[in-house]
């Protein structure tokens, strides 16, 4: 599906006056640019649809490259390669960005790149939240890096997100995936 610039609205006024933040949320979300993404079966289409949402000013959103690098990350038709120059080009990522990227790399063939990228994003002064550990979490279970496991659960512990039930059934989850029964089990009677 071959894209032309008559087939997407223009940019509202407002993308070109607000080059360096994002829009609101609901201009964004309805952009015909990005509405795109969900019909978007190759790669090649998703770079007709990067073009086209640079023609339109939206690469200056960080909303919608978080979009980008989450089609790129999660979709059969993505390609994490193409997601990480998406994030490389932007200058202080988001937490939103970060961990779409971070969950691309928990589900690939190379984990220890989420947990790679999610002490990047600490040493950025971006500090992880909720949907970022089970993404992390997930990854040590792959590797089975128990050590590197206990690590990120002092960094949950210390930003008090342990009772968040994804993050705890996440640190559940990586313990038993590790052979630690003892702190899986530890984990469920804590809550």
């Amino acid at each position: 599906m071959l894209l032309s610039s008559s087939s997407l609205a223009l940019s509202p006024p407002i993308l070109d006056a607000l080059p360096s933040s994002d829009p609101p949320y609901k201009l964004l979300r309805n952009h015909p640019s990005l509405s795109l993404l969900s019909t978007c079966k190759n790669i090649q289409t998703l770079k007709q649809i990067h073009s086209q949402i640079i023609k339109t000013g939206l690469h200056h959103t960080q909303f919608a490259l978080s979009k980008l690098i989450e089609f790129c990350a999660v979709s059969p038709s993505g390609d994490l390669r193409y997601a990480l120059l998406i994030f490389e080009s932007i200058e202080n990522p988001n937490h939103v960005v970060w961990n779409n990227l971070i969950r691309g790399f928990s589900l690939s063939e190379s984990p220890i790149l989420a947990v790679e990228y999610y002490a990047r994003m600490i040493l950025s002064g971006v500090e992880p939240n909720c949907y970022t550990y089970p993404f992390v979490l997930k990854s040590c279970a792959k590797m089975e890096a128990t050590q590197e496991g206990k690590q990120v659960h002092g960094h949950i512990l210390k930003l008090g997100l342990g009772d968040n039930a994804f993050v705890h059934s996440s640190l559940i989850n990586m313990y038993a995936q590790s052979g630690e029964l003892g702190y899986a089990r530890w984990n469920i009677f804590v809550t």
